[in-house]
């Protein structure tokens, strides 16, 4: 299977898929990001330059993990990832839910996590801000079908100490997401048409 890690930071991931026996390449637009890439993990990873030389259909999956949400024009790497996919190839992405998503409000409504903030001033550098919606209709307008689009709670709730608050807690907050799509991330697998 040939696989394309697409904001590869450090490698990692490439590294594993090789290691599983898949043909994995990776994109990292950080110099030095790619360099430690190759001391650390032993990959070598393409620059955005050698990225627009990959031709058409050439990967069976495409993976982007928290990345997509940095990028100046979704819809244009979308696009590509598109075009850089083979005939029913996979894309993989995850991006954060990041305002007002239902798990926040009800973790600021029952007091729970510390003190919440209502806006992360940590994200200014994410261009984009997504809702499944939106990222549904940008998968559509890239040529993708959604196969799976769902959110999850990347700050679970933890059962210790094991108290039945906790325990309620945890099973409001995975009802919550489960019944609105409102977890603080949201996980997608798509296919190309």
């Amino acid at each position: 299977m040939a696989i394309l890690d697409y904001g590869a930071a450090t490698g990692a991931f490439v590294r594993a898929a090789r290691d599983e026996g898949h043909e994995c390449a990776g994109i990292e637009l950080s110099a030095d990001a790619r360099a430690a890439a190759k001391v650390v993990n032993e990959v070598t990873l393409l620059s955005a330059d050698e990225a627009r030389q990959i031709g058409e259909a050439q990967f069976d999956v495409v993976h982007m993990n928290h990345v997509l949400e940095h990028m100046p024009d979704p819809l244009t790497h979308l696009r590509w990832c598109h075009r850089v996919l083979r005939p029913h190839g996979l894309l993989v992405l995850e991006v954060p839910q990041q305002f007002d998503n239902d798990l926040d409000r009800l973790r600021r409504l029952l007091r729970v996590g510390g003190q919440q903030q209502r806006f992360d001033a940590y994200s200014l550098h994410h261009t984009y801000f997504f809702s499944p919606y939106a990222m549904n209709l940008l998968l559509q307008r890239s040529g993708f079908r959604t196969l799976e689009l769902a959110t999850f709670d990347s700050k679970s709730t933890p059962l210790w100490p094991f108290s039945a608050k906790n325990v309620i807690l945890r099973a409001l907050l995975g009802l919550a997401d489960r019944l609105h799509a409102g977890g603080n991330v949201i996980k997608v697998f798509a296919q190309r048409k």
